[in-house]
C-alpha cells in the first residue's frame, strides 16, 4: 500500500469516528497489523 492509499484509509477511519482497535478486531486482524497498515509499513495481502 502506498502512502497515498495509507493516508487515504487514515482520513476515513477518522472522518467516520472508526478506531483502528474496533476495525481490526471486525476485520480478524491485530491492531498492530492494522496501524502497520495505516502507517503505510505494511501492505495488505488479500485472500
Amino acid at each position: 500500500m502506498n502512502m497515498a492509499e495509507s493516508n487515504r484509509l487514515r482520513e476515513v477511519l477518522q472522518k467516520r469516528g472508526i478506531k483502528q482497535t474496533w476495525l481490526a478486531d471486525r476485520v480478524g486482524i491485530t491492531y498492530q497489523t492494522l496501524s502497520d497498515i495505516v502507517n503505510g509499513k505494511r501492505t495488505p495481502s488479500s485472500l
